[in-house]
C-alpha cells in the first residue's frame, strides 16, 4: 500500500474503552489519526452506539473537513448500517483492517498505547 500524502486521504478510527467512568458519564474514547500527517484527535463518548460513533466522528470533520477514506476495524458500531449510511452521505470510503491482525491499524493502536499511558498517570496524580 502506497504511503499516504495528502493530509485527510486516509484516517483510521477505533475505540478505547471501557476506561473509569468520567463525571461527564464517558467511559470511552474515539480515536482518529490522519496517516499523512499523524494529526490525532480524540472524542470522549459515554457509549460506543454506532449514532454516538457517528455523532463523535461528525464532531471532528466538521472542524477540520471530511476525509476520503476511513479505515476502522470490523466493530459492530463501523460495520452498522448507520454507519455505512453516514460514510455514503459523507462521500466517504470506507475500508476495513484484517481481521484478528491489530497491526493493520498499527497508527492508531500506538496512539491508544500512548493515550492509555497517560491516563494512567493521570489518575495515579489525581485518584478518585
Amino acid at each position: 500500500m502506497p504511503p499516504m500524502v495528502e493530509p485527510f486521504q486516509r484516517v483510521v478510527i477505533d475505540l478505547i474503552g471501557p476506561l473509569p467512568c468520567t463525571k461527564d458519564k464517558n467511559m470511552y474514547v474515539l480515536s482518529l489519526i490522519d496517516l499523512a500527517t499523524r494529526w490525532a484527535e480524540m472524542v470522549p463518548l459515554h457509549s460506543i452506539t454506532a449514532p454516538n460513533v457517528a455523532d463523535g466522528l461528525f464532531s471532528i470533520f466538521s472542524g477540520v473537513g471530511f476525509p476520503i477514506e476511513i479505515q476502522s476495524d470490523r466493530g459492530s458500531q463501523f460495520m452498522s448500517e448507520l454507519f455505512a449510511e453516514f460514510t455514503k452521505l459523507a462521500g466517504i470510503k470506507h475500508l476495513f483492517s484484517t481481521p484478528y491482525h491489530p497491526q493493520t491499524n498499527g497508527e492508531v493502536e500506538r496512539l491508544h498505547a500512548t493515550i492509555k499511558a497517560m491516563l494512567r498517570k493521570l489518575s495515579a496524580h489525581n485518584p478518585a
